[in-house]
């Protein structure tokens, strides 16, 4: 075949030939056997855009990329050294400037000696193939990162790069919205320049903040094609922006959740007017559903992150609360159950019911043994904390030099011996209750930090610097004078004021006698079915001697003497050892002491108002009743008010502005 432009006329059948490889629905091409070009099919100078004179010989290098220039000819100049086909793919220049990938086929015509005359071959469009099998092979890419744990940012912004390198001339990035579904957050934009994010990211999701917040807003695709000529978007804020950036043409698709929540959008930018092709489109599709596999992922893993803080923060609460409960557990309580009917326990009862739904800090008092931390246990179980521990403290058990670390706790190396960070008693009753039994025995530099709890709601580990806050509720007990252990300056009187706000006075057995028969019962069915026994009576004579006895110890005495008895008795029936109750003082004698007692009292309170009714109603001063009596004015004071004088109605008017 003769080679194009040589300037003589071929014959018919030459011509025939030409037409035919013209017409072929490809690109043909042949060269000399030294790889010169000698022909290429009129399909071929269109495509490419050159002349024949401009193709010829070596001239048809300038279609082929620069970067694959080296490769191709390597290829083909192996083949022709060793006059076998050869095949090649290469990015091939089109007319209009734009590259495609080609796969380039070549074969030799040999003469009957063997020898190459002349090479045929054919260059075959691989674009779309070429295309798909990258886009499979990035989407691949990008779902490992997913499935191997990359993070989302890094995932966004390989995704934007990929897209940019598929689609020439374009800039991509990935917008997400806030938790509460309102502003646009930052998640990928690799190569926009970061003024242009800058003015993007925190706007409000609606229909007038751009194209991202619009998609993400209506929940459909938004494709503003051309900024400069179509009206309808002059009028939102966003668009002289977007030119300013140098940007015509945006196209922004939503980021959707499994379960249809909008996540965001994923946006691609043009510097000139384009409408996406329906390439472009699958594409758009493809890779925004990719965004929201990742956005999603990390989106549940935060989720997760969130839940299992939550679990430990239960769980941690839940140990502090299981720390509490066994040590309450290893305690023996008083008893179960507040077992009586008398009229002195029903106004306790009273009391218990009316404060326990609060949060008032309650005052219990009553001598030892009478079940003031029974009651405590009664406010709590009736309280909105119930569900929370009951922490109780037993001030008085407690060394003086370890009980703020008992309340409060320490930190590791606070002192010797701390070899690790302790809970305090208040961090373990957090929600909860905690007893403070026999307050009046907390010493003086501890009592100003439990003021500061109840005050301010707060303290700090012995040994640190951090303040705790801390929700728990207080309930106090003593079974000592309290005022008169203010009066002796070793409580603090503001502590008390703090401490009293709902006081409830707890009577001794000796004021609830007829409950003592309901309580022998109670106690007889307790240890009796804790032994293996069954009783089914008990003596008459028992029975007078129990209801007789002055119970100095009270319910927790009582308690005692009928699970010793318990122990012993060999019958059906419950009776006591009478030399039990004996090394106590008898009922009569108890009566005689109280007697003697009230009889003091009386003489006392004569004795302190004849002295304020000699100084005019005057307690302090040289000639106040303090001095007469030769006692201090403070002690006096707590005298008075013990007693329940009423100093005023010996007030004269000499004396009636002197301070009492």
């Amino acid at each position: 075949m003769s080679s194009v432009g040589r300037g003589f006329e071929e014959p018919r059948q030459g011509q025939d030939i030409r037409l035919v490889v013209d017409t072929i629905p490809g690109l043909v091409w042949s060269t000399r056997p030294d790889g010169s070009a000698e022909f290429f099919n009129q399909r071929w100078l269109e495509y490419t855009g050159l002349s024949p004179e401009q193709a010829l010989d070596w001239g048809w290098k300038v279609a082929i990329h620069p970067d694959d220039l080296s490769r191709v000819l390597e290829v083909f100049h192996e083949a022709l050294s060793l006059g076998r086909p050869f095949e090649v793919e290469g990015r091939f220049r089109r007319w209009d400037g734009e590259f495609r990938w080609f796969l380039f086929r070549g074969s030799p015509l040999l003469d009957g000696s063997g020898k190459v005359v002349q090479w045929f071959g054919t260059n075959t469009d691989l674009e779309d193939r070429k295309r798909t099998e990258d886009l499979a092979a990035g989407e691949k890419r990008l779902l490992e990162m997913v499935t191997s744990g990359h993070s989302m940012p890094g995932i966004l912004e390989a995704l934007c790069k990929f897209v940019e390198s598929m689609t020439s001339g374009c800039y991509c990035s990935v917008v997400l919205v806030d938790p509460s579904g309102t502003r646009l957050e930052h998640g990928a934009a690799p190569s926009l320049p970061g003024s242009f994010i800058t003015s993007i990211i925190g706007r409000p999701v609606n229909a007038e903040s751009g194209p991202c917040a619009m998609a993400a807003y209506l929940n459909e695709q938004v494709i503003a094609a051309d900024l400069t000529t179509e009206t309808r978007w002059a009028e939102y804020e966003w668009c002289p922006m977007a030119l300013a950036h140098g940007v015509q043409a945006c196209w922004s698709t939503p980021i959707m959740s499994a379960a249809g929540e909008v996540l965001g959008a994923f946006a691609i930018y043009y510097a000139e007017p384009r409408t996406p092709t329906p390439q472009d489109r699958a594409l758009i599709d493809q890779f925004t559903h990719i965004a929201s596999i990742s956005v999603e992922r990390q989106r549940s893993q935060e989720a997760l992150r969130s839940a299992l803080t939550e679990i430990k923060i239960l769980k941690d609460q839940l140990a502090k609360e299981n720390i509490a409960l066994r040590e309450e557990i290893d305690k023996a309580s008083m008893f179960e159950e507040i077992v009586g009917t008398s009229r002195a326990l029903h106004s306790v009862l009273s009391r218990l019911a009316k404060v326990a739904p609060t949060d008032s800090t309650v005052l219990i008092t009553g001598e030892t043994g009478t079940g003031k931390e029974l009651v405590a246990r009664a406010i709590h179980k009736r309280s909105h904390r119930s569900a929370r521990a009951f922490v109780g403290v037993n001030c008085a058990s407690i060394p003086r030099d370890l009980i703020a670390s008992e309340l409060f706790g320490h930190e590791k190396g606070a002192f010797t011996g701390a070899t690790q960070q302790r809970l305090g008693r208040f961090e373990l009753a957090g929600g909860g209750t905690i007893f403070l039994d026999e307050i009046g025995d907390l010493p003086a530099e501890t009592q100003i930090a439990l003021l500061r709890v109840l005050q301010e709601h707060e303290f700090e580990r012995v040994g640190g610097t951090k303040s705790i806050r801390t929700d728990v509720r207080v309930i106090a007990a003593t079974n000592r004078d309290l005022q008169a252990a203010i009066a002796g300056g070793t409580f603090r009187s503001d502590l008390f004021y703090r401490l009293n706000v709902f006081p409830i006075d707890v009577p001794s057995l000796r004021e609830r006698r007829e409950d003592i028969s309901v309580l022998v019962e109670y106690f007889i069915h307790r240890y009796a079915r804790k032994a293996g026994k069954s009783i089914r009576g008990m003596n008459a004579k028992s029975l007078e001697l129990l209801q007789s006895y002055a119970w100095p110890g009270n319910i927790r005495e009582l308690q005692n003497v009928i699970e010793r008895s318990v122990i012993v008795c060999d019958t059906e029936t419950f009776s006591i050892d009478e030399s039990w109750l004996s090394r106590q003082p008898p009922a009569t004698e108890q009566g005689s002491r109280t007697e003697l007692t009230q009889k003091l009292a009386s003489q006392e309170k004569e004795m302190i108002e004849a002295a304020l009714r000699e100084s005019g109603g005057r307690v302090s001063g040289p000639s106040g009743a303090a001095a007469k009596l030769g006692i201090p004015g403070s002690t006096l004071d707590s005298k008075i008010r013990s007693l329940k004088i009423n100093k005023n109605r010996f007030k004269t008017i000499d004396s009636s502005t002197d301070r009492v």
